[in-house]
């Protein structure tokens, strides 16, 4: 028997959890996202409250500091891989070396970006990563041979 799934409606947007060990950086984030139609869902100040909390919110997207106490980054982007592995993290890091960009690409991130990039860069990439993120979803839901409700 087919089980009847909800897919995202028209005009969902998608939903954010932010995480930086900064609580001004975190406002100034939540409040450019937020302007721009950009539903959060949560913060977190370090890898750990980051998986606890994308565990608790359901996002659809973590934009996630690299460099944090507790838990790095990339730490925390494979243990959330790992529990929900459609949700897609954005690593946002002061620093632009290869090491790092190995680590979050390991650990399974959507992409790696550089604090101080446009914040259009930002906005285009979290709706990228969620249309990713639904499309995973579908596929999901297609290869278990359930039906697709429209609600």
């Amino acid at each position: 028997m087919a089980e009847a799934v909800s897919a995202p409606r028209p005009g969902r947007r998608p939903s954010v959890l932010v995480v930086d060990d900064e609580p001004g950086t975190r406002d100034l984030l939540k409040a450019m996202l937020e302007s721009e139609g950009i539903n959060i869902v949560g913060e977190a100040a370090d890898g750990a409250e980051a998986v606890a909390a994308a565990r608790a919110v359901g996002a659809d997207v973590v934009l996630m500091d690299e460099r944090m106490t507790r838990m790095s980054g990339a730490e925390a982007t494979r243990r959330i891989k790992a529990e929900s592995p459609t949700v897609q993290v954005i690593i946002l890091s002061l620093y632009e070396d290869a090491h790092s960009l190995s680590k979050a690409e390991a650990a399974g991130a959507y992409c790696y970006l550089v604090k101080g990039c446009p914040s259009s860069l930002i906005q285009e990439m979290i709706v990228r990563a969620w249309h990713l993120k639904n499309h995973l979803e579908a596929e999901h839901v297609a290869s278990k041979g359930l039906t697709r409700v429209y609600t």
